[in-house]
């Protein structure tokens, strides 16, 4: 919409942190263990909201989510930061 005072609107905003979105997710024996999807603008707020069965499951696999939380202040764009499979176990995190 645009107004003789102002002119046109501006575009929208590309996406921003808020709208991004760190994914982890752990499966065991095709079972779905962990599916975690916080926010980038929350991740230090949610840290303390992920239940302790997803906790203890990320810590299985020695991940770390305050190291992940600093390493994604510095990443612009989406996409699969790792991806872990085998016979067994698959472990993605990404952000989406």
């Amino acid at each position: 919409m645009s107004s003789p005072f102002f002119g046109p609107e501006p575009p929208p905003p590309p996406s921003s942190p808020t709208s991004r979105k760190l994914v982890i997710q752990v499966s065991e024996e095709g079972e779905q263990r962990v599916n975690l999807r916080i926010p980038l603008g929350l991740m230090r707020a949610a840290r303390r909201l992920i239940p302790r069965q997803a906790q203890e499951h990320l810590d299985e696999y020695d991940i770390k989510l305050d190291e992940l939380l600093e390493g994604l202040s510095h990443v612009d764009g989406d996409g699969i930061l790792l991806e872990i499979q085998d016979d067994d176990h698959q472990v993605r995190i990404a952000v989406e």
